[in-house]
């Protein structure tokens, strides 16, 4: 599943269609996560639960640096 994200990412996602494609990626993972904690048997370990809250505070991080970034981008039109 990651291996076509890093592949944009690692080559520079400088073209519109390519930066549209993460942000929807992004979306739908985000979607599909909250989706599959709700089943009671998603995650049996605290140390699963711990990988997950690690990725998904990572998430956050990444969330607040792109909403940055388009503040600066929509400045620049």
């Amino acid at each position: 599943m990651c291996s076509g994200i890093r592949l944009i990412s690692e080559n520079g996602a400088g073209e519109p269609l390519e930066t549209i494609a993460l942000s929807v990626a992004g979306a739908e993972a985000a979607e599909a996560l909250t989706e599959a904690l709700e089943h009671e048997w998603a995650l049996n370990t605290p140390g699963e639960v711990a990988a997950v809250a690690s990725a998904v505070c990572s998430q956050l991080e990444g969330v607040l640096a792109n909403l940055h970034a388009l503040k600066t981008t929509l400045g620049r039109m």
